[in-house]
């Protein structure tokens, strides 16, 4: 075992300490490091980080990334963002992206971990942006937040607005291809696993990873 696989079964035996079911879908999921992504993202079914990314940064903020994005499968938003893919221009699924990323940075900060978010959205952001509160924010679903921007902006409004912003997207739509977990792994070149997840959960369909995700959920 690698130091870097060492340092990972490390910080998931935290993460399972700490947030159980949380820690439980980071488990059953690829998590693997490759270099087609500055920092982290995930599509449901696996984690992809960017090894040097994550050898940079410190053990709290590795913390953070692992949380953030076991969060996104908690939230079903890989699958969720499929319907602004298909039935909404692109602009509208970078929206949900950043305003997922804001719930859970703020979730992050005052729920799970105390720490500060120092380069994600985050649900104050999101208010100065869109002149959504903070409760708002934090209480509403993304799809309902979504609806109450395209109320007050136009779309073309929108765009210039999240142009503004440097973040990189970490959502990844959920492939409908049920061999696409091991397939993506052999197409996408060198990658190192730290850890292989439930077979079926990889391969799995959007409709089946739901009703899995929400069986370790319940």
């Amino acid at each position: 075992m690698s130091q870097i696989q060492q340092e990972f079964k490390d910080l998931l035996t935290t993460m399972v300490i700490q947030e159980p079911i949380l820690g439980m879908i980071v488990k059953s999921v690829r998590v693997i490091l490759r270099k087609d992504t500055n920092t982290s993202y995930t599509d449901g079914k696996k984690i992809v980080i960017n090894p040097e990314f994550f050898s940079m940064i410190k053990p709290k903020e590795k913390l953070v990334v692992l949380f953030h994005e076991a969060m996104h499968i908690a939230r079903l938003d890989p699958i969720r963002l499929m319907r602004y893919n298909t039935q909404k221009s692109p602009i509208i699924a970078k929206l949900y992206n950043i305003l997922a990323d804001a719930k859970i940075n703020d979730a992050i900060e005052n729920e799970i971990l105390g720490v500060k978010i120092e380069n994600g959205i985050t649900c104050r952001m999101v208010e100065e942006i869109f002149r959504i509160s903070i409760d708002d924010c934090r209480q509403k679903s993304v799809e309902e937040l979504i609806d109450m921007i395209l109320k007050r902006f136009k779309e073309s409004d929108i765009s210039q607005k999240l142009n503004g912003l440097t973040i990189e997207l970490d959502i990844v739509p959920t492939s409908s291809d049920t061999n696409e977990g091991d397939r993506k792994c052999d197409v996408q070149g060198e990658y190192v696993v730290l850890n292989n997840g439930d077979p079926d959960i990889i391969n799995a369909g959007p409709e089946e990873l739901k009703k899995k995700i929400l069986k370790i959920l319940m």
